[in-house]
């Protein structure tokens, strides 16, 4: 290669990469992407800034109908009900059935309404990167109510959930829908 050649691709380079950067962000939340295991940083579980109280109401979510990873192995749990606000991550404790075990999963539901992040409490992995379930859907989607299965690595395995806005748009963990 000539030496002119060479410094104009030197010169050019650090100037493509600059612009390519920012296009690496837009894989994440990519449209038809239902349901998936995804590993997130855990500093995006962290609590959000005081002054962003959404307006949008929280969802209502059902989860049940599979095994969780108790102190002393997986077993099976209840149905647990809890809310889960825009922007802030909620801590959801599952109760051991016939048992006094519990166990904590974490949940976030984005800002915009359309991915929800489920984590195992605290169990990052040295890297500081974290094996989550993630659920992706739009408004309209939850105004109906959604069901899905549900797996986080080493937390819950073989479940349902259901989430909507209106506990009453709730869909039945009892039978397939």
């Amino acid at each position: 290669m000539r030496p002119m050649m060479h410094l104009k691709i030197r010169k050019i380079l650090p100037l493509l990469l600059l612009l390519l950067l920012p296009l690496s962000g837009c894989i994440e939340g990519v449209p038809g992407i239902s349901a998936f295991q995804d590993t997130v940083p855990v500093t995006t579980l962290s609590p959000p800034v005081a002054d962003a109280a959404p307006a949008l109401p929280p969802l209502v979510c059902r989860l049940g109908r599979g095994t969780a990873m108790f102190g002393s192995g997986w077993r099976a749990f209840q149905d647990a009900e809890f809310y889960l606000p825009h922007g802030a991550p909620s801590n959801v404790t599952l109760q051991r059935k016939g048992g006094a075990e519990t166990a904590v999963i974490q949940g976030l539901f984005s800002a915009d309404s359309q991915k929800i992040v489920f984590c195992p409490f605290l169990r990052a992995a040295k890297d500081g990167q974290i094996a989550c379930f993630s659920i992706y859907a739009l408004d309209s989607d939850w105004q109906a109510g959604i069901k899905r299965t549900f797996d986080i690595p080493r937390a819950v395995r073989g479940a349902d959930i259901t989430c909507a806005y209106d506990a009453a748009h709730l869909r039945s963990l009892a039978t397939p829908d």
